[in-house]
């Protein structure tokens, strides 16, 4: 029996639809971040915004209490980089991926070995259990340089603490050990790849393997029992039994995204969601931090710029005009939503 093959515009619509792009949802917003596997977000705004254009009725207190009460923390996890995670989430993630991370930092570190920064580490947990400290704070008492610091907190798990890292207090500086049961880290990668289909699948062994940071080929001696599709390129794909597939003609409304938004990386271009020729525009040495865009059917389209008055948009092509219309009805309610 041949395997069914998926376009790309196929595969659009249904990430679309499991990142809750396609039409905002009612969700509990833990819920939500489950669903979409958490939003990166080295910048604060990043959370807020990428839960506005999920959700209806979204407002930006909602957000900063369930950090404040740690419905919902930010922390350092998957690819080394920031996400906004519920802490079941943030848990599982850095137990799938804990090895590998320690594993690639000794090997871009060699000057440092591991004995000296599991001292560390225990030095940095011991100075957090009296409760939150800002980094520069416990760095300078600790004797710690860059190079200690980051080792150390290689080996744990820390999160921002509100205010840091709102929208009110933007500067991520004052962290706490979080602490929960851990899981082995086998197991963990095994329910992460089915969190990862939920959110982003169909999916290929590489695409997974990318997103968790993890090893290809024990990413692929994971993919046995999953629901098999193919590429028109006639690359292998990924996917849990009940996974949504929707027709490739759904309607996909404006949508505006904050910077370094998941759906835009590597691992997800299978779904089209950047066209190729524009991904040197968001993604390039000259712009670490990348740029906020919007979609327009799909497709990322152009970018956004917060002004003082109004929320500008610069569009990468000609906009017809019903796309145009309803891109700034968006535009307003998203400048209304940030003021």
């Amino acid at each position: 029996m041949s395997t069914e093959v998926l376009s790309t515009q196929a595969l659009n619509r249904a990430v679309l639809a499991r990142q809750l792009l396609l039409e905002r949802s009612n969700l509990p917003m833990t819920e939500a971040l489950d669903q979409i596997a958490g939003i990166q977000n080295q910048y604060a705004p990043n959370g807020y915004i990428g839960l506005w254009s999920r959700l209806f009725d979204f407002e930006r207190d909602s957000l900063t209490k369930a950090l404040e009460t740690r419905e919902v923390v930010q922390g350092t996890t998957l690819r080394g980089t920031i996400h906004l995670v519920t802490p079941e989430l943030f848990g599982l993630s850095n137990d799938a991926v804990r090895d590998e991370r320690l594993e690639w930092w000794f090997r871009a570190n060699r000057r440092n070995d591991q004995a000296t920064m599991r001292r560390a580490a225990k030095q940095v947990a011991e100075a957090l259990a009296g409760g939150p400290q800002k980094r520069s704070q416990l760095m300078k008492e600790l004797g710690f340089d860059s190079a200690t610091w980051n080792g150390a907190t290689a080996f744990l798990d820390l999160t921002r603490v509100p205010p840091s890292g709102t929208w009110d207090n933007r500067r991520a500086d004052l962290y706490e050990l979080f602490s929960t049961d851990k899981v082995d880290p086998e197991l963990a990668k095994k329910r992460m790849v089915e969190i990862y289909l939920r959110a982003f699948g169909p999916a290929s062994a590489k695409g997974i393997a990318t997103f968790l940071a993890l090893n290809l080929s024990g990413i692929k001696s994971l993919l046995n029992d999953y629901r098999k599709f193919q590429t028109e390129d006639g690359i292998d794909l990924f996917d849990v039994e009940d996974g949504l597939l929707l027709d490739p003609e759904t309607p996909s409304p404006p949508r505006f995204l904050p910077p370094w938004d998941a759906n835009l990386q590597v691992h997800a271009r299978r779904s089209g969601i950047l066209p190729e020729e524009y991904r040197p525009l968001i993604f390039n040495t000259k712009m670490p931090q990348s740029v906020p865009t919007f979609l327009i059917d799909g497709k990322v389209a152009g970018t956004w710029k917060l002004n003082p008055d109004d929320l500008q948009v610069t569009p990468y092509g000609k906009l017809d005009r019903r796309s145009r219309a309803d891109l700034l009805q968006e535009a307003e309610a998203l400048r209304a939503f940030i003021s």
